[in-house]
């Protein structure tokens, strides 16, 4: 790796804010062989890594791929890196009001100037306020498949869904405690619908699903022939077990719903084995009650 790349890839690491994120992303980018980077608007780029004849379409916000569970790079390019995929990178710094006609425009121009017919198979992924944007881009894309992650409303994707055709398969992670992705998950038009549920994650789930490296594993599961749901979730319970931040959230419900035998029964449990000062201080405030 040239030190320039070296440099770049420090400020992926260490940028605060999305605009500092995207501009350190398109220097990398420009390092690499095989890459164009375009402008959609004021407040989008994409930028097209070309590798092999899978292609991976993520959509995503600036100032959400900056939380916690970012590792510096835009969700699923380690991934693609990794399997020799080509990667379609388009970014918003915060999914701002023009985005949903920009970035839709730009898919349906790649259509007609046949950009996609170099490609086997196409997965768009979605996550949050781009999850609606993720969906009507695989509709005008045909035999596209599609992967949301906590679908929630947006500024930018406002009224019914694009007409368009039905996706060849949709996979859904999400909490069903939430009202907004169940009205999500009933619009959603596929040929094929898996529903994977989500539950107590809440409004951290696209972080929780990063923090468990469950992407490549719903990766899989949007590209395989016979998707396993059963081995998704092991995966799932496997990583919840190891986090204290998933107990911690679950614990807020508990609490909210006044259930401190449940809540005393469970942070014994986590105490033993992972530790940590909220359940040792939670433990203590329950036994004192």
């Amino acid at each position: 790796m040239s030190t320039e790349i070296e440099a770049f890839e420090q400020d992926l690491n260490s940028s605060e804010t999305g605009g500092d994120w995207v501009e350190a992303l398109e220097n990398y980018v420009d390092c690499l062989p095989g890459s164009i980077i375009e402008y959609l608007g004021l407040d989008e780029t994409s930028f097209l890594i070309e590798r092999g004849r899978t292609l991976l379409v993520v959509l995503e916000t600036a100032e959400e791929n900056l939380g916690s569970a970012s590792t510096g790079f835009p969700s699923g390019w380690k991934t693609a890196e990794e399997n020799g995929w080509s990667y379609l990178g388009i970014i918003s710094l915060q999914g701002a009001r023009n985005t949903y006609k920009e970035v839709s425009g730009y898919i349906t121009q790649l259509v007609s100037e046949g950009a996609f017919k170099a490609f086997d198979e196409i997965l768009f992924v979605g996550m949050k306020r781009s999850c609606k944007l993720a969906l009507t881009c695989a509709g005008i894309v045909e035999n596209s498949k599609v992967l949301l992650i906590q679908p929630e409303s947006s500024d930018s994707a406002t009224g019914e869904f694009a007409d368009g055709n039905p996706v060849q398969r949709a996979l859904v992670a999400y909490d069903p405690s939430k009202a907004e992705a169940i009205e999500f998950v009933n619009n959603t038009r596929a040929n094929e619908t898996i529903l994977l549920p989500c539950r107590h994650m809440g409004d951290r789930t696209a972080q929780f699903i990063k923090i468990f490296d469950l992407l490549p594993a719903l990766f899989d599961m949007a590209f395989s022939e016979e998707p396993s749901r059963p081995a998704f979730f092991t995966q799932m319970r496997q990583q919840k077990r190891l986090h204290r931040a998933y107990w911690r959230g679950v614990l807020r419900k508990m609490d909210n719903v006044s259930k401190p035998k449940l809540s005393k029964m469970m942070c014994q449990s986590i105490q033993s084995t992972l530790g940590g000062r909220v359940f040792r201080r939670e433990l203590r405030r329950i036994e004192n009650l």
